[in-house]
């Protein structure tokens, strides 16, 4: 889908990284890019695992190696994102293998950027905080 706060105009790749999608209304978001190098220099100075990369042969729906940035996350509404599936504004691409989404998650977990309800949502109730 296309979005807004991106700088790009062309369709990208987003991955919903809710512990439970369906039984949230506000969906989080990461997207895929393919401008791996720069991705990875923008980030250096975050931990390597926040970075996530993801071969071409790994997923079908890629055409080019690409990377996941868990230290950005996106937020939509559930009926923002069932409004614009209405619209075909939305392409559904194949699930995201479960091992390439628990990569994601750790990813967002390990995010010194990524806020600690966000991580939550993510995360299904695990995150780095320890305060109660």
């Amino acid at each position: 889908m296309r979005d807004r706060s991106l700088t790009s105009l062309e369709p990208h790749y987003f991955v919903v990284v809710n512990a439970d999608p369906l039984g949230d209304q506000l969906l989080l978001l990461t997207v895929a890019s393919s401008q791996v190098e720069k991705v990875k220099r923008r980030r250096s100075r975050e931990p390597a695992s926040t970075v996530v990369e993801i071969g071409e042969a790994e997923y079908a729906d890629f055409t080019k190696d690409s990377v996941i940035d868990c230290n950005q996350v996106f937020t939509k509404s559930l009926a923002d994102l069932c409004s614009q599936w209405g619209r075909k504004e939305i392409v559904a691409k194949l699930d995201l293998p479960a091992s390439l989404l628990d990569k994601l998650r750790l990813g967002i977990r390990d995010s010194r950027l990524v806020s600690e309800a966000d991580k939550r949502k993510i995360c299904g109730g695990e995150t780095t905080d320890t305060k109660p």
